[in-house]
């Protein structure tokens, strides 16, 4: 059956210039197929299966994928969904794959990633609370923090990405974007302009992203309030502010989806709606031009 997403035109423009051109085509990308949140990950049970049909019955039904492992992007990538996964920055200036700030979630080890090298951070085993006797993939597709570079390797261009980029106190937010388009431009370079978009809620990621690389979709997340940067992203949205500030597309909490600015915006820029779920994605359906699925 054909996603409701698909119906929708993209957001283009007549009479583009073919740099104009390749920035519409990145940006019509975002709204090609959902986005697996922090890839495919959980436990894979029955109903699991139904959702993504590609994932041999034979594993059924006590295989455990982290999120934001190899493992998980390689299931978005064979039920041809787009990954969206978040980024930070080690101390040794490396690019790794991970949610939160600190390590303990995942791991039950306490690591700042800002203040770990690449060494420490893959020394960690993420936990698996089930028995991995019979999972399909390799050890470190399960048990490791991935880098960027490890995970551009697995994707190759087959599915549109979004990255996170997370902004810490006291970490040299123009180092971080700049390493991130390096590779990224990289990446496009080896995969034919594959899709590929960032996006933040911090607002001076964005706007570099708009200024220095503005062939990558740049798109700013507004969490729900009371969150302060639920204020700070619809500030943002509003004269005089947004005279210098344009994000290419917005990334919004489904709970302020219906705000009239967040609405207003979406008149000329893609609104992508976190996090639904198969069943709540048609009550959104108008509000959105794509869904972060889990």
């Amino acid at each position: 059956m054909k996603h409701f997403l698909a119906q929708r035109k993209p957001h283009l423009s007549p009479a583009l210039s073919s740099k104009d051109k390749l920035k519409q085509s990145q940006i019509a990308a975002l709204t090609s197929r959902p986005f697996a949140h922090r890839g495919v990950h959980g436990f894979l049970n029955p109903s699991t299966y139904q959702k993504y049909p590609n994932i041999p019955s034979t594993h059924q039904p006590y295989l455990f994928i982290p999120e934001n492992t190899l493992a998980s992007f390689q299931l978005a990538i064979q039920n041809q969904l787009a990954i969206e996964l978040d980024l930070h920055h080690t101390n040794d200036r490396h690019l790794v794959i991970f949610h939160d700030n600190d390590t303990y979630r995942l791991t039950q080890i306490s690591q700042k990633i800002k203040h770990s090298t690449l060494t420490r951070i893959q020394e960690l085993q993420l936990l698996s609370p089930s028995q991995q006797s019979k999972n399909p993939f390799p050890k470190e597709y399960v048990s490791r923090i991935p880098t960027l570079e490890s995970a551009l390797q697995l994707i190759a261009g087959k599915t549109p990405l979004l990255i996170e980029l997370k902004s810490e106190f006291n970490v040299n937010y123009r180092r971080f974007c700049q390493q991130t388009a390096d590779l990224l431009q990289k990446y496009q370079d080896q995969h034919q302009n594959a899709p590929i978009s960032i996006k933040s809620f911090d607002p001076r990621i964005v706007r570099w992203f708009l200024h220095y690389c503005p062939n990558i979709p740049s798109g700013l997340l507004i969490p729900s309030h009371p969150n302060p940067l639920y204020y700070l992203g619809l500030s943002l949205l509003k004269f005089p502010f947004n005279l210098w500030f344009k994000p290419d597309f917005l990334s919004v909490d489904k709970k302020i989806v219906q705000n009239n600015h967040i609405q207003n915006y979406r008149q000329s820029h893609p609104v992508l709606c976190w996090v639904l779920s198969s069943n709540s994605e048609k009550h959104y359906q108008k509000y959105i031009d794509n869904s972060i699925i889990e």
